[in-house]
Formats: C-alpha cells, structure tokens, sequence
C-alpha cells in the first residue's frame, strides 16, 4: 500500500519516467553504432533523439506551438465505424497504452523514436553514406519546422511516414535487385499499412506500384489489372475513394472543407478545376502553392510564424535538388519521382496552408537522401 502511495506521486513517476527514457537512450545508442559503424551518423541521430524529446517536454508543460486536436483526438475513446484511417491510429494508441502505460510521455516517446527509425531508411537510401557530408540532411531533420511542430507528438503522420518511407525504401531495392517473392510481399505489405492509416492515398499508391512492378516485370501488368479489378469492387473502396474521384466531389469537398475553417488559415482563391483541361492549366499553381505556402506577405497570425520559416526552408530544398537535376548529381530520380507524385495529386485537394505543411511534410522528408549523394564524386 505504501509503494502504491509512492508510486502515484507525480514527481515519482516522472522520475521513473526519465529512467526509462535514459535506458532506453543508452540501448537505442548501442543499436546505432552497430548499425552505422566507422561513421559519426549514430552520434547524430542519438543527439535527434534527445533534442525532440525536449521539444516533446516543453510541448507538453508550455503553450508555445499552435494547438493541434490531433493531440487528443485519438485519446476521446470514441467509437468509429471506419476501420480504416482514424480507427487505425486509434488502435495503436490503445496498444501502447495497454502495454507501455496510459502516458503522453510515452506516446510522445514512441513517436520520436519511430521518427528515428524513418531518418535510419532515409540514410539507408544514400549509396556510400559513409563518406558523404551529412550536414544539410541533418539540418532539416532536426530542424525544418513542420518536425519540430508535428514529430514530437500524438499525430499520425508519425506511423504514416514509417511506413511510407518503408514503401519508398523497397522500391530502390526492387529497382536494384531482382523482385524476389519476399520484396513483392514487403512491398505489398507496407503498401497496405500506408492504405489503412490514410485510405485516400491508394490510388496515387497503386500508380506509383504499377509503375515500379510493370518495369521490373511486364508479367505482373495481368496482376496488376486483376488486383484493380477486384479492389474497386470492394464497397469500401467504391464508395469511399472511387466514387470520390470525380471533379464534382473535388468542387464539393473544397467548397465545404473550406467553410469550416477558422482563423484565416484556408486558402483565399480554392482553384477548383471543372475539368481535366482545367486540371492541367491550374496544376503548376496549385503544387506551387501546396509547396510553398504560406507565403510571407500572408501573414496575419504571430502563431504562425513556423509555417513561413517551414516554406522557406522547402523553397531552398527544392533549389538544392534543382541544381542538382541540372548539374546531373541525382543518384537516384525514382526517390524524386515517387515524393512528386504523391505532392501533385494532394495539392490538388489541398485548402488551407496548415494542411498543406502537414500532407507535403512525408513526401518531403522522403527528398532529404537526394540532398546528401553527390553522383560525381562517387564516380571520380
């Protein structure tokens, strides 16, 4: 009973709290250095580690950053049909609430370390990482702001982002090896993942699927057709992304979606195309807004200040790559291709810059590994 006393005291708990964290901080290092031998990479992204687990603790005891319902809205206990989507997040919440402790400092814990793991594949990805010069990928993974605001905290994009990067991952090794039966599973798998955390995604991911399995083998075009065939049949599928891709529900969905905003926040010109020719004529805007907003003369809110810092950072990586592009020192454009697809087809249905920073934020960490290789001096 005097244990059980001890044990609730708030100042106890937190003291468990930080044991825990630093175990976990001298394990999570030793699996680094093995990981990254000869290199000075686990030190980096240990360093990562502690950094957003202060910026985790000062989310969680100061009201610096603007308020996201996100924080909590997983934590209502409120039943959902869907089992997909909100469910999903909802449903691994509860399991590490179940097995680790009904604690925001733990859920914040296991979203920065699943970010760690994403930096891990993104590193992964550069050939010959060990002679590279890391400091302009260190800086935007420590710190673009879109991190520092969604990362350390209870969101989604946290596990959307692992397993998008897992997809993006497999993909380089299908186009390097052969497609064995064990990369088309894992493919498949994390693909499934991605679906069932953010269903909206699926049509932009079975293009992006295609293109990858088609290429490796033309024999997989007959799977392909079928598996297509069978999924819009699926009364989930239909009725919940087929039945919406259609430019009325995109005049539809924007018109409402933007009436609900609060705080100046949605764009003020929607951009609504009526037609595919439309589609094409207002493409370049709407990605280059979706990229690069909000843009400084828009500012209106001190609150967010972050999100013109955040754009500007992205304007300077796209300059990065783009020199890149033209002085031939991308090692690889499917990284590339992959991040822009993904960006062209959500700005499309994009309606306020805060969504914009949160939905472009997966596809632009997944442009970091471009920024680090350099293709001529591999090969000199």
């Amino acid at each position: 009973m005097f244990l059980y006393k001890i044990l609730e005291n708030p100042i106890i708990n937190q003291l468990i709290f930080f044991i825990l964290w630093l175990i976990l901080l001298i394990f999570y290092n030793k699996y680094l250095v093995k990981k990254f031998p000869d290199t000075n990479l686990s030190f980096k992204i240990t360093l990562l580690f502690i950094f957003l687990s202060f910026v985790a603790l000062i989310r969680i005891y100061f009201n610096i950053l603007p308020f996201t319902p996100d924080s909590i809205y997983y934590l209502d206990g409120f039943y959902r049909n869907d089992f997909f989507g909100p469910n999903i997040y909802e449903y691994f919440i509860n399991f590490v609430k179940i097995n680790l402790g009904n604690s925001i400092q733990i859920l914040f814990l296991v979203n920065i370390l699943l970010y760690c793991f994403v930096v891990e594949d993104l590193i992964s990805m550069i050939p010959d990482y060990k002679n590279k010069n890391f400091f302009l990928f260190f800086t935007y993974i420590f710190f673009l702001p879109s991190v520092i605001w969604f990362i350390p905290n209870i969101l989604r994009e946290t596990l959307f982002i692992f397993f998008i990067v897992k997809v993006l991952r497999v993909s380089l090794s299908i186009e390097k090896n052969n497609l064995s039966s064990f990369l088309f599973t894992k493919i498949l798998f994390f693909s499934f993942l991605s679906f069932s955390l953010r269903p909206q995604i699926l049509p932009i991911l079975f293009i992006w699927l295609s293109f990858i399995l088609i290429k490796r083998k033309e024999i997989l075009l007959l799977f392909i057709s079928f598996i297509l065939l069978v999924v819009t049949r699926i009364d989930y599928i239909k009725n919940e992304i087929v039945n919406k891709i259609s430019f009325h529900y995109l005049e539809s969905f924007k018109t409402e979606g933007s009436g609900n905003l609060l705080n100046n926040i949605a764009f003020k010109e929607l951009i609504i195309p009526t037609n595919f020719f439309e589609l094409v004529l207002f493409s370049p805007k709407l990605l280059f807004r979706f990229l690069f907003s909000p843009f400084p003369w828009n500012l209106n809110n001190i609150n967010y200040t972050f999100a013109y810092i955040d754009a500007l950072f992205i304007v300077v990586l796209f300059l990065i790559i783009l020199y890149k592009i033209f002085n031939k020192k991308i090692f690889s454009y499917h990284i590339f291709f992959f991040s822009l697809l993904f960006l062209f087809v959500l700005s499309i249905f994009e309606i306020a810059f805060t969504g914009a920073i949160r939905h472009r934020l997966p596809f632009i960490l997944t442009l970091l590994p471009l920024i680090v290789f350099d293709k001529k001096s591999h090969n000199s």
